[in-house]
């Protein structure tokens, strides 16, 4: 990206992914944020999401999206990262539940209180 500035950025929440015909371009539904700015809101064809990024689109999911211009060329380029999400290990799980179980016994759930 040496040869481009950015133009715009964003960083976007999935809303909605509305159910459409099959017939009709797939579009999402998403929150943008810009710094020192109002939220925005905008429909955004699958089309324009490269095609290893799409499988992360789902409501909720959060992405950056960048506009590019190129410095010597009237040529813009936009590209869409969306975060990934993270898997937890059947350790960390298991981590958490036996912290939950503690907080539970500590909050004497199901006991009676004084």
């Amino acid at each position: 990206m040496l040869n481009y500035n950015i133009v715009e950025q964003w960083v976007g929440r999935v809303e909605d992914i509305p159910k459409k015909k099959f017939w009709e371009k797939r579009t999402f539904l998403a929150t943008l944020y810009e710094e020192h700015a109002p939220q925005y809101f905008a429909e955004i064809f699958f089309n324009k999401i490269p095609f290893k990024e799409r499988k992360y689109i789902k409501s909720g999911a959060t992405f950056k999206w960048t506009i590019y211009k190129h410095k010597q060329k009237e040529k813009g380029l936009s590209v869409f990262v969306f975060d990934r999400p993270k898997y937890w290990t059947k350790e960390e799980i298991e981590n958490i539940e036996v912290e939950a179980k503690k907080m539970g016994e500590s909050l004497a759930w199901g006991k009676e209180c004084l």
